[in-house]
Formats: structure tokens, sequence, C-alpha cells
């Protein structure tokens, strides 16, 4: 990831392969990314979790 990659998306560093960023003050981790949309990101872990409560 580039540091013009970093600045456009907002992200405050990459620790390993995990990056994260800062959204509302809090630090998010970004697990994985679709598009170039920085608001369009899919964490698995929150996702599965919200499948076992609607199931």
């Amino acid at each position: 990831m580039t540091p013009e990659e970093r600045r456009q998306w907002g992200v405050k560093s990459v620790k390993g392969k995990g990056l994260t960023r800062e959204v509302n003050g809090q630090v998010e981790e970004i697990t994985h990314i679709l598009t170039k949309n920085p608001f369009t990101v899919i964490d698995e872990r929150r996702t599965s979790e919200e499948v076992e409560i609607e199931n």
C-alpha cells in the first residue's frame, strides 16, 4: 500500500497485513477491502456474528 493510498483511505498504520483506520475517533481494523470505497469494508467476524443473531 502506497502512502497516497493510505491518505486516501485514512489509514493510520499498517500492522503486518492488518490495516487500521480511525473512524469517529475510534481505531478500527480493516480486514477486507472489497472496493475503492473506504466505507465499504467487510469484517468477517462482525458479519458472522450478525448472521448467528438472525438465525
